[in-house]
């Protein structure tokens, strides 16, 4: 069995001075994935890094996980550790798969009920969309879409370095993989529901626009031929007969009255007038 050592990164940097720990470091300073790697020196390390929902924050958290020859390192990087701590303080693992899977384990427990808040926020989103009740749900989908992602990143990394674990240690973790397996297949589904909102409420803004755009098309028609009629008219030229028969106002009422008429007819049986009210 070995120990279990828990150390934050500035007190490790001091106190080691390898080129082994210069890559921890330096690995753990701008920690970009999860990843698995043999050292150097051969020993095993693991950079863990994940984004857990915290209240009304999404904190980082980032640790190194070292197993050398007898015992077992924990640098703390970023995020809240006292939960981790409380779980793997005074104990004694036998390996860094037994550490790796419970620091885990830990950190996915509510990962399940955090996604089903995302499903449910998702579907709340999509009735005010249908409803006509939220016109800014692009940034919302966006940051929920983004964040459901970075979950589903995350438990990718984690399949990966479990396989990984099982090839050097050969120690098998099926539960813990089934349980990951069903959380990445869970936020990808997710991940596609969201998409496939936004691409609903995109369609319903664009037939909206259309809808705005035939509805002026329509009354731009409309009227098109009365300003002609006005500018025709409004030359006054001499020879225009018009301008000094009795009749004339009335005559030029007359004639836009049932150019209007006629193209109102026109449009009704063509079917926009209907096809406008079905909507």
């Amino acid at each position: 069995m070995k120990k279990i050592k828990i150390i934050d990164l500035p007190s490790y940097a001091d106190l080691y001075n390898t080129p082994s720990s210069f890559e921890v470091i330096n690995s753990l300073k701008i920690p970009y994935c999860s990843k698995l790697d043999i050292l150097d020196d051969k020993s095993i390390f693991i950079r863990l890094k994940a984004e857990r929902k915290d209240a009304n924050t999404i904190p980082l958290f980032v640790v190194g996980i070292i197993e050398g020859e007898e015992d077992i390192t924990i640098i703390k990087v970023s995020g809240d550790f006292t939960l981790i701590e409380s779980i793997i303080e005074n104990k004694s693992y036998s390996s860094i798969s037994e550490v790796f899977s419970s620091i885990l384990l830990s950190l996915i427990k509510n990962d399940s009920d955090f996604l089903s808040l995302m499903e449910k926020e998702a579907e709340e989103t999509e009735e005010k969309i249908l409803e006509d009740r939220d016109t800014n749900f692009f940034p919302l989908l966006t940051k929920r879409k983004r964040l459901v992602s970075k979950f589903e990143a995350f438990y990718l990394d984690m399949l990966s370095i479990l396989d990984e674990l099982e090839d050097i240690e050969e120690i098998p973790n099926n539960t813990l993989k089934q349980k990951i397996s069903r959380l990445e297949v869970y936020s990808g589904r997710i991940s596609q529901i969201i998409s496939e909102i936004r691409s609903e409420g995109e369609s319903l803004q664009l037939d909206k626009e259309n809808k705005t755009m035939e509805f002026l098309t329509v009354i731009t028609t409309i009227f098109l031929p009365l300003t002609l009629l006005t500018g025709w008219y409004g030359m006054n030229w001499k020879g225009m007969k018009e301008l000094d028969w009795k009749w004339g106002y009335i005559a030029f009422i007359c004639v836009s009255i049932a150019i209007v008429a006629f193209e109102i007819i026109y449009f009704f049986k063509r079917g926009y007038f209907k096809r406008r009210k079905k909507r």
